[in-house]
């Protein structure tokens, strides 16, 4: 692979990061969004909605709520 083909794929790599990391932010601003609307609606119903809602779709009721996120790098 030459020079300038290798600039060109190092180019398209980084722009596509800064789409992906983009897409990202925006998904978190929406979950913290939704986090703070599920928040204010628990304490206007004095019902814990995140629970409530969470162990009623749950199908065994016993999966771990914190689940993390794994991230590698390519």
């Amino acid at each position: 692979m030459g020079k300038d083909s290798q600039s060109k794929v190092s180019k398209a790599l980084k722009s596509h990061i800064n789409e992906l990391e983009v897409a990202l932010g925006r998904k978190l601003l929406e979950a913290d969004l939704y986090r703070i609307i599920v928040e204010k609606a628990s304490d206007e119903f004095r019902v814990d909605l995140e629970k409530k809602v969470f162990f009623s779709q749950c199908p065994t009721r016993r999966i771990n709520v914190s689940i993390p996120i794994l991230f590698t790098s390519i």
